[in-house]
């Protein structure tokens, strides 16, 4: 299959509106009403995962502007911190005070909620907390002079491949979960279907290849784009991203991915 769903998780970017509301309302400074005057400068933490570092700066700071329109000229600051999604929940588990996480996995999500900190639903927000689609690909050179078009690509001898650290990145997590499972549904060559024992062997093969582990998909990436390896496994959008800002990237699709 060529998309799934992903994204921020718990409590989107929206919340920011509910995040003030509270805490206007805990202010000895506010209004009767519970709201914040516009001499105040309520601020928001917001830990996230490092991918979504420029679409987030973009609509921080068009909320900022609406805010900031509809509230007598009232400023909110924002106090922002990204980095890949397990690292950041472990921070949070361990005491930064984030007010809003944006995640790329669950159980990154489920780690803050063990822990008391998240307690309400995430999951019945909209779209189930999920407020972004991709897939993942293959970031090649201009050409694609590897000849890389699919997993099985991956293993051939002396190919320098860069993915994230998956103990700290949720990305790298989804790179793995997307080979494992197109070796498993028997879309991998030479590798065959309902067999863990296939899907492992490709999973060691492309690890043996990979030259650099990144803390998160965001580092990975533009590691990539400095000039390091043959291939960098990520998410679709960045590639459309290094592309919009007039970069070489090419992107890959693999017959089976996720």
């Amino acid at each position: 299959m060529h998309s799934r769903r992903l994204g921020a998780r718990a409590l989107g970017l929206v919340a920011a509106a509910a995040v003030l509301a509270s805490a206007c309302a805990t202010n000895s400074g506010g209004s009767a009403d519970g709201s914040c005057t516009p001499q105040e400068s309520p601020v928001i933490t917001l830990a996230a995962y490092s991918n979504v570092y420029d679409v987030y700066g973009k609509l921080i700071s068009n909320f900022q502007t609406v805010w900031k329109d509809s509230h007598d000229g009232q400023q909110v600051i924002f106090q922002t911190s990204f980095g890949g999604s397990t690292t950041q929940a472990q921070n949070v588990v361990n005491g930064f005070p984030a007010d809003i996480v944006a995640l790329s996995l669950a159980p990154d999500v489920q780690m803050i909620e063990d822990a008391g900190l998240i307690t309400h639903d995430w999951t019945q927000e909209a779209d189930a907390g999920i407020v972004a689609t991709s897939v993942v690909v293959f970031d090649v050179r201009p050409g694609n002079p590897k000849h890389i078009e699919d997993w099985d690509d991956l293993t051939q001898p002396g190919l320098e491949i860069l993915t994230p650290d998956p103990a700290q990145s949720g990305g790298a997590r989804w790179n793995i979960v997307a080979a494992y499972g197109a070796a498993m549904r028997g879309n991998v060559p030479g590798y065959a279907a309902d067999d863990p024992a296939a899907a492992e062997k490709l999973i060691e093969g492309i690890f043996t290849n990979v030259t650099v582990m990144d803390k998160s998909a965001n580092d990975s990436i533009k590691n990539f784009e400095s000039g390091n390896g043959d291939v960098a496994i990520t998410y679709e959008y960045a590639v459309l991203a290094a592309q919009k800002a007039g970069l070489a990237d090419e992107a890959v699709i693999p017959s089976s991915t996720v």
